[in-house]
């Protein structure tokens, strides 16, 4: 199969889809690769084609895993581990960092693939085929490695649910036992995120050149107003919220410690007396929020 395949993309949904049709997935939170293993050698590449094989060197293992099956295309999710649970930023470390470096932070920073899908098995293009014998070729593989697993799947969507939430993963997948692979966003796969809500207090926040603001929220804690992250999404359907901030000018930081770099430059400080509800998919390792949307701002708790 030619490198650069385009993978199939899901279409997002609050709940899961239900019937007999439908098999279900843990979603992992890493970065989505395609492997390519051929001719003794591996590539892999990113969603979007960038060649990644060189930031990944654990990964070369993959040729004698997959043995006599080449040539063999798989899908799959590239994921670092943290205390049983994936880092994110670990695993972005890990695709920015050079290839001189590549060795280190495989030995500090391992990865796993967790596969998903077989494109390719045997050189013959598999994607004409519905997922439930794409799924058997794969399980016959046998991939299960430190460095590379097989994906679980379920029929229980409330029970796939669950254990998502229990190990601190982004969510899960919905895929329909008939579809074909297709190179583009399709209804047949179907990924619903976990959603979470906090209310926090507003502690600073930046405007950029365009007049978009974005909060600076905090915990409040017995050490103080602890960061907890950047609030861009839904602050502007928040009338005179401007106009409130202005009002709680602050000339010093209400955070127990210094903001983290990628909390932005030069943000405008005020008395941490706002609280707000926010909407968000997880925690970072550090504690900090992914995907936040400000919902609304806590008038009853003032």
């Amino acid at each position: 199969m030619a490198e650069g395949t385009r993978p199939m993309l899901a279409v997002k949904a609050d709940r899961p889809p239900v019937g007999e049709q439908w098999v279900y997935e843990l979603k992992w939170d890493g970065i989505r690769a395609l492997v390519y293993v051929d001719g003794g050698r591996i590539r892999v590449e990113t969603r979007r084609g960038r060649d990644i094989t060189g930031q990944f060197p654990e990964l070369t293992g993959l040729v004698d895993a997959i043995g006599d099956a080449a040539p063999a295309t798989l899908d799959g999710e590239l994921v670092v581990f943290a205390e049983d649970r994936p880092d994110f930023g670990a695993v972005i470390s890990r695709m920015q960092a050079g290839v001189s470096m590549a060795g280190r932070a495989a030995r500090q920073h391992p990865a796993t693939l967790i596969v998903f899908d077989v494109l390719e098995v045997r050189g013959e293009d598999v994607r004409h085929r519905p997922w439930t014998t794409r799924r058997a070729f794969l399980d016959e593989l046998a991939l299960d490695d430190v460095h590379w697993r097989t994906s679980i799947v379920g029929d229980d969507a409330e029970a796939m649910i669950a254990t998502s939430l229990d190990n601190g993963l982004e969510g899960i997948m919905a895929k329909k036992r008939s579809s074909g692979y297709h190179d583009r966003r399709t209804r047949d796969w179907v990924k619903i995120k976990h959603r979470h809500h906090t209310d926090l207090l507003v502690g600073g926040w930046h405007e950029t050149d365009k007049g978009h603001l974005s909060l600076l929220v905090g915990e409040d804690t017995e050490s103080g107003l602890e960061y907890r992250g950047r609030v861009s999404q839904g602050v502007e359907s928040v009338p005179d919220l401007r106009i409130a901030l202005d009002s709680l000018k602050a000339s010093t930081s209400p955070f127990n410690a210094p903001l983290p770099p990628h909390s932005g430059d030069h943000p405008h400080w005020v008395d941490p007396i706002l609280p707000v509800e926010v909407e968000y998919g997880s925690d970072t390792p550090e504690g900090h929020l992914r995907h936040a949307k400000l919902v609304r701002v806590r008038i009853d708790l003032l």
